[in-house]
């Protein structure tokens, strides 16, 4: 099977067709790859802009936890200074209390017991 036979006049319409259709193809394929690039660098753009701000918002994380770090360790001696006062003030209280019933036990008044009333 060949090709079929068509007019010389005929084939150049098809001939200039063809052109027609490959310039207009090469004009789409062209607005196709524009658009692309110009969208590729767009969204490029908008990344580096986020990574960027979270970036920043790292940083500003990063030293908000290092400040409540450092806050935490001053807590931690502040607590412990507390513990050894609170140990301090009761070892006082406890030496108060024994001083306390040894003098109540020197002023106490005298008590007879039955038998020594009898």
């Amino acid at each position: 099977m060949g090709i079929p036979e068509i007019s010389l006049d005929l084939a150049n319409k098809f001939y200039t067709y063809g052109w027609r259709a490959s310039a207009i193809g090469a004009s789409i394929t062209l607005a196709g790859v524009l658009l692309l690039f110009w969208g590729t660098r767009v969204r490029d753009h908008d990344f580096e802009e986020q990574m960027s701000v979270s970036q920043e918002r790292s940083a500003k994380l990063e030293q908000e936890a290092a400040a409540a770090k450092e806050r935490s360790a001053s807590l931690a001696v502040d607590a412990e200074k507390i513990r050894a006062d609170n140990i301090s003030l009761q070892t006082i209280l406890e030496k108060e209390r024994l001083a306390r019933l040894k003098l109540e036990a020197h002023i106490a008044p005298r008590r007879l017991s039955p038998t020594e009333k009898e």
